[in-house]
């Protein structure tokens, strides 16, 4: 009987829960990215354009990612019906690398950029990838490492495979 009451209070609890965050995000609007440069300007969250020192950028002899557009804008979430307004956050920015789905052929499967959880690439789309920062980024060449396989957790011994390097445009 006990079992039975304390697992209607732990349903009532998750279904609080899930009813509060998606009226959160209604309110407040979905964390978004924007879907290319000229969308980015248009919402006016664009901060930079970015390219490779190459292109394509040649990771190892068997692995390059060709770079069709990448750029710095800051973090916003959807506003209005149709998401089609940025509410601009005050907590950080993100970098989006558009590329081919063929590029990220086994993306995070056999081979990520990043080391770990604080900067990471992860999948915006088939063919782009995102990572976030805190703050900006001064620097005008912003370098990752590039690691055989997937992991996050600081204490795995990691096989670098390359780097990823990205300029700042002027």
């Amino acid at each position: 009987m006990n079992l039975i009451k304390h697992s209607k209070h732990l349903f009532i609890l998750l279904l609080f829960i899930s009813i509060y965050s998606c009226h959160e995000n209604a309110i407040n609007g979905m964390l978004s990215a924007s879907s290319d440069i000229k969308d980015s300007k248009k919402r006016g969250v664009f901060v930079k354009e970015y390219i490779g020192q190459t292109n394509p950028i040649k990771i190892n002899d068997s692995l390059s990612i060709t770079i069709k557009s990448a750029w710095l804008e800051q973090m916003w979430r959807g506003d209005g019906p149709s998401n089609e307004k940025a509410k601009v956050q005050d907590h950080g920015y993100q970098l989006l690398v558009v590329t081919d789905k063929e590029c990220l052929k086994n993306y995070r499967d056999t081979w990520m950029i990043g080391l770990n959880a604080d900067g990471y690439f992860r999948r915006a789309s088939e063919d782009a990838i995102i990572v976030d920062f805190k703050t900006l980024p001064k620097a005008s060449i912003l370098e990752w490492q590039v690691q055989n396989g997937y992991s996050l957790s600081r204490n795995d011994k990691k096989t670098i495979i390359g780097k990823f390097a990205l300029i700042a445009k002027k």
